[in-house]
């Protein structure tokens, strides 16, 4: 029997959910809940197979959840929805080891049994209307590998634009490029995440990148992540 905690901000979209799971006689359904605090409260009662988690969530977003998730149930696997395919999220998701699926919420019934299984069992699942994105993500990642193999920190005269970031900012894109989200960022810091966020777009702003999901790919040519 697979116990299973489901948390998403709309009703509609939870009891959906829950809709999906009921035909299941394997699975067992142990607790519902519409915000993060819910989330936590769940799982550090229930302590279930897998938490089903909207992305969006009231009091912190899904993702930023992970590391107190973890602390409260280190064995519960997690599983994100989303409504619509955002390409920082599927990153961040899909290098993170504690993330075990990341779905669109209008994949098919199957689709959602088969990633709470496969969850369950410590494997991993990808909505496949987001498994393109995700290639071309992993593609252009590697590929920019491929081209600084032995990228060394080359500090604030390497590159006209890191003369014009701070040194925190450079620990933060750092942090990035290695994976961490901004919760835990923001606890390695002893920041609040708020402050975090300011400090990344501050950043961003300075050395004229568009979207989040371009900073592994500057931190890695830029020789930051190897500075941590």
């Amino acid at each position: 029997m697979i116990s299973i905690v489901a948390i998403a901000a709309e009703e509609a979209d939870l009891n959906g959910i829950l809709a999906r799971f009921s035909s299941q006689n394997d699975f067992l359904v142990r607790g519902r809940g519409k915000n993060g605090y819910d989330a936590l409260k769940l799982v550090e009662k229930m302590r279930p197979d897998v938490a089903v988690l909207d992305i969006c969530l009231d009091m912190a977003g899904g993702l930023e959840l992970i590391p107190l998730l973890k602390r409260k149930s280190p064995q519960t696997a997690l599983l994100f929805l989303s409504a619509r395919y955002d390409e920082s999220a599927v990153c961040e998701a899909v290098i993170r080891e504690d993330v075990r699926g990341y779905l669109l919420k209008n994949a098919d019934m199957d689709s959602l049994i088969f990633a709470v299984r496969r969850a369950s069992e410590g494997g991993r699942f990808i909505s496949p209307g987001i498994n393109e994105q995700v290639y071309r993500i992993l593609a252009k990642l590697l590929k920019t590998a491929k081209e600084y193999p032995t990228a060394t920190p080359q500090g604030k005269a390497g590159n006209a634009a890191l003369t014009r970031i701070s040194a925190t900012e450079l620990r933060i894109f750092a942090s990035i490029g290695q994976g961490y989200s901004t919760k835990e960022i923001a606890e390695e810091l002893r920041l609040a995440p708020g402050t975090v966020r300011n400090y990344i777009s501050s950043a961003m702003q300075k050395t004229g990148l568009r979207q989040r999901t371009e900073i592994p790919l500057f931190a890695l040519k830029n020789g930051m992540i190897k500075q941590l």
